[in-house]
């Protein structure tokens, strides 16, 4: 078992899926920037780099010299190199996640005035373009918000849960693991994951009090000992990017939950249903 605790955060998970539109922005940008060459370009990209790509082949197209066309490119390129730093290290500091959404708006401004000259003039084929560019700057002002919301979350006290109801109440029965003198030390909890089509092929950690103590393929049940005093539960698919964590309650018998995965907009969330 690792004694870290893992990154359970809803807050945390949505925070990493903004993170991952960004690289997608980055990406689609980087393809358009050779779209006169390959005849197609990508809607979730940046718009200042593509322009001057395409000004740079209209340069080439028309005057005949190549190099102005492979000069756009470069500049193009590392017009896309802030972006590409914001997004390593926005993984640590909600600061570059900012910084990102700043340098989308400048270039959001400058898509804003050429649509509106080509507005002017009864062209309306760029108003798709500004859909998915409007879907680009909201991931990025949601990333700022869910990286400022994380930094003000706190981890849940694992010493002081430990430390609530040092003794349950015994009731008979064979839920429990007794230590000396007939005093309760543990309880099982029963986990069966609900067969379910979302994050069919990942596998569900479990967590008690922070700590790795299960692995659920779709559709398993496992059964583990858990303390009789409040405990953290939590579980995470595909590194925490699903996500959740509850607090169970002191008590001496038997509990068992059902682990089911609603899929979100933003992101998935594993619920816990009682009962199995």
């Amino acid at each position: 078992m690792q004694p870290q605790r893992p990154q359970l955060s809803q807050t945390a998970a949505k925070y990493n899926n903004m993170r991952l539109s960004l690289l997608i922005i980055i990406a689609c940008s980087v393809i358009n920037i050779f779209s006169p060459l390959l005849d197609f370009y990508m809607l979730f990209s940046a718009y200042v780099p593509q322009w001057i790509s395409k000004f740079g082949a209209y340069l080439y197209l028309t005057e005949g010299v190549l190099a102005l066309y492979v000069i756009a490119i470069v500049m193009a390129l590392v017009m896309l190199v802030p972006y590409l730093l914001c997004y390593i290290f926005s993984k640590k500091n909600v600061g570059w996640m900012i910084a990102a959404l700043a340098l989308f708006s400048v270039d959001t401004l400058f898509f804003l005035i050429d649509l509106l000259s080509l507005l002017a003039i009864g062209e309306i084929s760029f108003v798709m373009d500004l859909l998915f560019h409007a879907y680009a700057l909201v991931s990025l002002i949601l990333g700022v918000k869910y990286g400022l919301a994380m930094k003000n979350e706190k981890a849940p006290d694992y010493e002081a849960l430990a430390a609530q109801a040092e003794s349950a109440p015994v009731t008979e029965g064979a839920a429990m693991t007794v230590g000396e003198g007939g005093a309760p030390l543990t309880r099982t909890l029963t986990l069966t994951r609900k067969k379910s089509f979302i994050g069919c092929a990942a596998r569900v950690t479990v967590y008690v009090n922070g700590q790795a103590v299960s692995e659920l393929k779709n559709g398993e049940t496992a059964t583990i000992s858990v303390p009789v005093q409040a405990f953290a539960l939590g579980a995470s698919l595909s590194g925490a990017l699903v996500s959740n964590e509850m607090l169970v309650t002191a008590g001496d018998t038997a509990i068992a939950y059902t682990l089911v995965i609603k899929s979100g907009w933003i992101s998935n969330t594993i619920l816990f249903q009682e009962g199995t």
